[in-house]
């Protein structure tokens, strides 16, 4: 990436104590704030998300309390949930996706939380498909939109060229590996990954004026048809034809799949194999293949089951592109912006692509596509790929704002640093759980393979996929007030894909929800003693790392959890009902260390400053004690923390939902009145 800080003259500053439109007083409670009764003049314009808003200034097309009037009070006469998901069963077409599983009616969004029309709260790990890299209205993304609006820009301008266009080009130029962006060339797209692909493919075709494809196994790239041709599901494919109706040859390669090798040996053996013969069809005369025109690769599969390529494999696959002539595109859609702990994922190898894919993140939460590649490539003739909304202004100045916020605060780095943690804390929790075969991910980009202990493993140890049981996880996960999708090639994978500004209390409390969910699938299909009749040793204790990788209280996963509080109770500041309390992950000055299984908190030695439990005790459900201390449901406690649902006694600690006090958050971390985790590079929030 570019050491340049992408700077302009006209973008919305970001700066911590910025005197702007964004800049939100310590009242005003934290970025996932929806408290239920916000007030007062802080609580202003597009960011005004309480229930009950009475504050002077708290009017605006997004201020979506009860109280609202106009055309977004949402939800006022809809006739509740129920009455809406029943009328989108009824209208909308079969090919609905996310609806089905997810059966919720999100009104009001804030960061990672989500409340739907019927009151519940959730944590959301789908971030749309990774779309919101900020979360959800972020202010800096808010700010730039309303920039736009209230200049009356034009919003429509097909491809003409505009400030705005040309900004969110500069931003985006500069966060490219610099030999790229000194030569580059950008086509604005239709406003969807999967136009942006088919663009990719037309530009190789056209530039080499050959036709085939080297795409890989599990590989998805959208749904067109030149983007399905080159998608490894061949479920998605049916009914399309020969080439899945893009009347193009495509080869497909095995990707490297370590816990499911396709080659039997796993590991780098299992990569190093799948260059070789990708290799040998490539130098094999009468191996079949052609020349292609392409090879499409996607650094982590994501739809695939969160698997990222190893960087030598990758670096291989550049290497024989270049020895053949082959462009090498590389579909960045879910990966890019900071995702994988690298601003684009292809900086992790080193690998400078011929041409990048981009979209989701890059328009900063709204429709923006386009593809980024070498001028020598740019034989388009006028008109080749055009499409009506490829000028979208709003989505060009939100991208602006949100590349310029992700560079600046270091939030790639962020995510690399909390995405390992999270990894680390799954693992352990992989010891405990035999349905968990495999962990893997990138930065925010996790995946947990869900398997059936049941059935005897392969060679390698890999146990067979297990989606009935990923299915239930998915469902119980919504119940315990956790938003997650599936993926995988069995549809057995839960995929972790939250906003790089997740605190360190909310990635506790997906940890948490997500363990909890997982033992309460199991127990509904295997039966209540599952657990402990797979474990030899059930409830027996794994590591955890804290934030500066130093050894914890360990986290206990019980061979039977009672379920987790309703959702309805998460505060603002997104540590809910299993809040960072209790397991270790977060530390610093004012951290909840210890270990806590349940609804019951536990103290220790590494516990809450000021808990008068004394080393070792327990704390019952909802209690805490002591100077500096928090009640609530799994709340942590000690100076500066911050209460769950529960009020909060003793000096320095938080009252209210979403309220804190002191100079630093729960996680000890984050400065109280900071509306969003704004690390700088490599620091933990």
């Amino acid at each position: 990436m570019s050491s340049r800080a992408p700077r302009s003259a006209t973008a919305p500053t970001t700066a911590r104590n910025q005197g702007s439109a964004s800049s939100r007083s310590a009242n005003s409670g934290t970025a996932d704030s929806l408290s239920a009764n916000s007030s007062g003049a802080s609580n202003s314009g597009a960011s005004t998300l309480g229930a009950n808003s009475s504050g002077a200034s708290s009017s605006g097309a997004n201020a979506l309390g009860a109280s609202s009037s106009g055309a977004n009070a949402l939800g006022a006469n809809s006739g509740g949930a129920e009455a809406i998901l029943g009328r989108q069963a009824a209208r909308e077409s079969a090919a609905r996706t996310y609806a089905r599983s997810l059966p919720i009616v999100p009104v009001r969004a804030r960061g990672m939380t989500v409340e739907g029309a019927d009151g519940r709260r959730y944590l959301d790990c789908l971030a749309g498909a990774g779309t919101l890299a900020l979360g959800h209205n972020h202010p800096v993304v808010l700010e730039a939109i309303r920039a736009v609006l209230e200049a009356e820009a034009p919003l429509h301008v097909l491809d003409l060229a505009t400030p705005v266009k040309d900004d969110f080009t500069t931003a985006l130029f500069e966060t490219l590996p610099p030999s790229m962006a000194r030569d580059a060339r950008i086509q604005f797209c239709g406003p969807a990954g999967t136009d942006a692909v088919e663009a990719a493919l037309k530009l190789v075709r056209l530039a080499t004026g050959r036709n085939g494809l080297l795409a890989f196994t599990g590989g998805y790239h959208g749904q067109s048809a030149g983007a399905l041709a080159a998608t490894g599901d061949v479920a998605v494919r049916a009914g399309l034809g020969e080439g899945g109706g893009a009347g193009a040859s495509v080869t497909r390669l095995p990707y490297p799949y370590a816990y499911r090798c396709p080659f039997g040996v796993g590991g780098a053996a299992g990569a190093r194999l799948g260059t070789r013969w990708t290799a040998s069809l490539l130098d094999d005369p009468k191996g079949g293949v052609e020349r292609p025109a392409g090879m499409l690769v996607e650094v982590v599969q994501g739809e695939g089951g969160v698997i990222p390529a190893p960087d030598a494999w990758l670096r291989e696959q550049r290497e024989l592109t270049a020895r053949h002539g082959i462009p090498l595109i590389v579909d960045e859609v879910q990966t890019g912006v900071g995702r994988t702990g690298a601003f684009w994922a292809v900086e992790h190898s080193g690998v400078e692509p011929d041409v990048m894919v981009v979209s989701k993140a890059v328009g900063g939460s709204l429709p923006l596509a386009a593809i980024v590649y070498r001028a020598e490539l740019d034989v388009w003739s006028p008109g080749a790929h055009a499409g009506t909304f490829r000028g979208n202004q709003l989505a060009m100045a939100a991208g602006a704002a949100t590349l310029r916020f992700v560079h600046e605060q270091g939030l790639a780095a962020r995510a690399a640093e909390l995405g390992a943690r999270m990894l680390a804390r799954l693992r352990g929790l992989q010891r405990e759980l035999p349905v968990i075969g495999d962990v893997r991910g990138r930065g925010l980009m996790i995946g947990v393979e869900l398997v059936d202990h049941q059935l005897a493993p392969d060679d390698l140890g890999a146990r067979p996929a297990a989606p009935e049981l990923a299915q239930a996880v998915r469902a119980e996960a919504l119940r315990h007030g956790l938003i997650v999708e599936l993926g995988g090639r069995h549809g057995s994978v839960v995929r972790l894909l939250p906003p790089l500004t997740m605190t360190d209390e909310q990635a506790e409390a997906v940890l948490e929800r997500l363990a909890d969910s997982i033992v309460a699938a199991g127990r509904a299909l295997y039966g209540p003693a599952w657990l402990s009749a797979a474990s030899a040793v059930p409830g027996t204790l794994a590591s955890s790392v804290s934030p500066r990788g130093e050894a914890t209280a360990p986290h206990r996963v019980p061979a039977a959890r009672s379920a987790a509080p309703e959702p309805t109770t998460l505060p603002g500041s997104a540590a809910g009902p299993a809040s960072a309390a209790g397991s270790g992950f977060a530390s610093g000055p004012a951290s909840a260390a210890g270990s806590a299984s349940g609804p019951a908190s536990a103290s220790g030695p590494a516990s809450a400053a000021g808990s008068a439990s004394g080393p070792a005790s327990a704390a019952g459900p909802a209690s805490a004690s002591g100077p500096g201390a928090a009640a609530g449901p799994a709340s942590s406690s000690g100076p500066a923390s911050a209460a769950g649902p529960a009020s909060a006694s003793g000096p320095g600690a938080a009252a209210g939902p979403a309220s804190s006090s002191g100079p630093a958050s729960a996680a000890g971390l984050v400065p109280a009145s900071m509306p969003m985790p704004m690390p700088r590079s490599g620091g933990a929030t």
